[in-house]
């Protein structure tokens, strides 16, 4: 089991930024592989089908460079980068130039429906969830990727949403574009008040949160539902290459760990 070390103890024990900072990616890593990594050769055969059939990728989209240039321009702007990473100030000045050379990049992703490897490493920055942090169930990994890995993610999700969004709980705020969980507490607070109105009686609210629910997704189990669900053979491809062999390393007080898969 991961050892749970509060981060005072990271300084009693005497350990430089550099140890802790691997303790920390190891913990973190060790959470990820709770469940077996993607493998198609072990999915259902009408999964494999779909994925491993000739030309699969004939059908895939192609993107066009205006196209590129507006996920540029509608996307957030951000300060902070990865390593090898296009500055921000330079994309913003030069988004029609790049966007040209990128549209040619996500095509060829397109056509063979293999994503980069370089894209699929994370830089993790460990944030506390309680302050001061006890253990190290303590704290979260907000990652960071490649930025054009994040434009085209946002072409993963238009794609993945109409396969999806009809599937979604109406009571879904969280990740969703023009939604957010203040939406959401309206609408439960909203629900607890007038229903106090109807009656005398008491509202009984569940609560389930699930610990590092995100790092402990099935990806096995993913692309199965969504091949279930319709996901043509083409974007199954891309997103299996997508979750396979990711990476991350993380940052702790200028100093980095190894890279962990």
């Amino acid at each position: 089991d991961p050892p749970t070390i509060s981060l005072p103890e990271f300084i009693e024990e005497g350990l430089s930024p550099a140890e802790a900072a691997e303790r920390m990616a190891l913990h973190f890593s060790s959470i990820s592989k709770e469940y077996p990594p993607l493998n198609i050769d072990t999915l259902p055969d009408r999964v494999k089908m779909k994925i491993l059939a000739e030309n699969v990728m004939a059908d895939a989209p192609k993107i066009e460079p205006y196209e590129v240039y507006e996920k540029f321009s509608n996307r957030k702007k951000k300060s902070t980068c990865v390593p090898g990473d296009i500055p921000p100030k330079l994309k913003k000045e030069f988004g029609p130039e790049l966007a040209s050379p990128t549209a040619e990049i996500f095509n060829s992703i397109n056509q063979t429906g293999e994503y980069p490897s370089q894209w699929k490493t994370e830089f993790v920055t460990p944030i506390p969830k309680t302050t001061p942090p006890d253990v190290l169930d303590d704290l979260r990994n907000i990652s960071l990727t490649a930025d054009l890995s994040r434009d085209s993610d946002q072409f993963l999700v238009e794609w993945l949403l109409p396969y999806i969004k009809p599937r979604l709980d109406p009571g879904q705020f969280g990740g969703l574009k023009g939604g957010s969980i203040v939406q959401y507490l309206v609408v439960f607070f909203h629900f607890i008040l007038s229903n106090l109105d109807k009656t005398s009686r008491a509202i009984i609210a569940a609560m389930v949160d699930f610990s590092k629910g995100f790092n402990r997704l099935n990806h096995n189990k993913i692309l199965i539902r969504l091949s279930d669900w319709a996901v043509p053979g083409w974007l199954l491809k891309i997103l299996a290459s997508y979750l396979k062999n990711r990476s991350m390393i993380l940052r702790y007080k200028n100093e980095e760990s190894l890279e962990h898969i």
